[in-house]
């Protein structure tokens, strides 16, 4: 097996046993070596990988969407892609709830955005279109509604929004895509405004 290969699988059997671990009790309470132990690794194993439990929960969540989202279209804040994420959260309730009720909370949604940025980017590009916007205007805007989305989705899970996975996608579609489009015209308009967002100009 090729150390990629290798190194992929491990990463995979450290999820899956830290997954078991989350439908029972808190992530701040599952410890390495338990998590280790599932699988008959050593300790250096997991810190070869990782820096800490949060590391790998925030990785393997992260690796679980960007499956979820293969299976529709690869973005987090639209179409097919979130109606998946809305329903991964209710089928896995155990470990989505595991994870939002830890300390690491928003450090692991730091983390996910980032590790998701791949597909965000693509739909901001999509919408962007023959603009020709900044690409760090671009990835500003993908930071933003990604963060925003996903505190949406943790805000559902948590019970104070009684909507189903499909009317949550179809409101969050709606204002995300009218918003952005509205924000790419706008900054396209007027090059001022990049001096207040402090990003690069776009070049006339």
């Amino acid at each position: 097996m090729k150390k990629e290969m290798i190194s992929e699988w491990t990463r995979q059997r450290l999820s899956s046993s830290l997954f078991e671990f989350m439908k029972r009790k808190p992530l701040d309470k599952i410890s390495v070596t338990e998590v280790t132990g599932a699988c008959g690794f050593p300790r250096s194993t997991f810190y070869y990988h990782f820096e800490d439990i949060y590391d790998l929960a925030s990785w393997a969540l992260a690796d679980k969407m960007v499956r979820w989202l293969k299976e529709g279209e690869f973005c987090v804040l639209w179409g097919e892609g979130l109606v998946n994420m809305f329903r991964h959260c209710r089928d896995h309730y155990e470990i989505c709830r595991c994870a939002i009720e830890s300390d690491g909370l928003w450090r692991m949604a730091d983390s996910y955005c980032d590790r998701c940025m791949d597909g965000i980017m693509t739909g901001v590009r999509e919408l962007d279109g023959s603009r020709g916007t900044d690409p760090e205007f671009l990835h500003f805007l993908a930071l933003f509604y990604g963060h925003a989305v996903l505190a949406t989705v943790i805000t559902w899970f948590r019970g104070d929004m009684r909507e189903s996975p499909e009317e949550m996608a179809e409101v969050i579609d709606l204002i995300v895509k009218d918003n952005m489009i509205a924000t790419l015209d706008r900054v396209n308009r007027n090059k001022n405004i990049f001096n207040t967002l402090d990003v690069p100009c776009i070049e006339a």
